[in-house]
């Protein structure tokens, strides 16, 4: 084993992302404007409007064999990311997958919790071999709202479905967990000098006390706005990982 040195930049194409949002809110057509990126659905109407390669999964043995496709022919490929659209469901056809393999309609009726760890291996066992592929890549989930006890009283934070044992499993792994929200923004017009509101899409990428989100590269501002054209939201979000854009500021 040779002895490698980290170079300590940021690199978007081997970079990990969860997007969380509403539904219809634009996950995946921004995921799609990230280049030469394949797409693991469970649905193919969810990319239908999109030119995006894909592969159409409905269990856990096709999410398997999917991913195998991918990683031994990466090179025949020739892509960059995988996007996983959306989560929730490949983690559902996972616990099916060992509900099945023990003859059992619940992880439960298992006993002594083996089936929760057996689920919790497997799922593990996939994620730990995506995140050594060297794809970048992008999973999908939808946004949900909590009630959470503080200690200033009861506050609304925004969250994602995605279960907390997958969640706790994936989050932990990933560089950034972008979370999207629609924003109304105050303006002043310069002729008329009259106050409107404009709407904007925007993705969150630091954690508050009311979203959940986070970057763990540092090297992305609290937000941006997203573009109609997804390959714009791309290509903003690249410049901070090239150097171009950093907090604060153009250099």
């Amino acid at each position: 084993m040779e002895l490698q040195y980290a170079t300590g930049k940021t690199d978007i194409y081997s970079e990990k992302f969860v997007f969380i949002g509403p539904p219809k809110f634009g996950k995946t057509t921004t995921a799609s404007g990230f280049p030469d990126n394949t797409f693991i659905v469970h649905d193919p109407v969810e990319i239908q409007k999109l030119q995006v390669p894909y592969l159409h999964v409905q269990n856990w043995t096709d999410v398997l064999l999917a991913t195998d496709e991918m990683i031994r022919n990466k090179r025949k490929h020739k892509m960059k990311f995988l996007t996983f659209d959306y989560i929730d469901v490949f983690h559902a056809h996972c616990e099916e997958y060992i509900c099945g393999k023990g003859s059992v309609e619940y992880l439960g009726d298992f006993g002594h919790g083996k089936g929760w760890d057996q689920a919790k291996t497997e799922f593990k066992k996939w994620l730990y071999r995506l995140f050594s592929s060297g794809y970048g890549l992008i999973f999908i989930t939808h946004t949900q709202t909590r009630e959470l006890m503080t200690r200033n009283g009861v506050i609304t934070k925004t969250t994602c479905t995605l279960n907390d044992r997958a969640a706790g499993m994936l989050f932990p792994l990933v560089s950034v967990i972008g979370s999207m929200e629609a924003h109304t923004k105050k303006v002043t017009d310069q002729l008329s000098k009259k106050i409107k509101y404009i709407n904007e899409r925007r993705i969150n990428f630091e954690q508050t006390e009311y979203i959940l989100a986070g970057d763990r590269t540092g090297a992305l501002p609290s937000s941006i706005t997203m573009y109609s054209d997804p390959r714009k939201t791309f290509e903003l979000i690249k410049s901070y990982y090239d150097g171009t854009r950093m907090k604060g500021g153009t250099i």
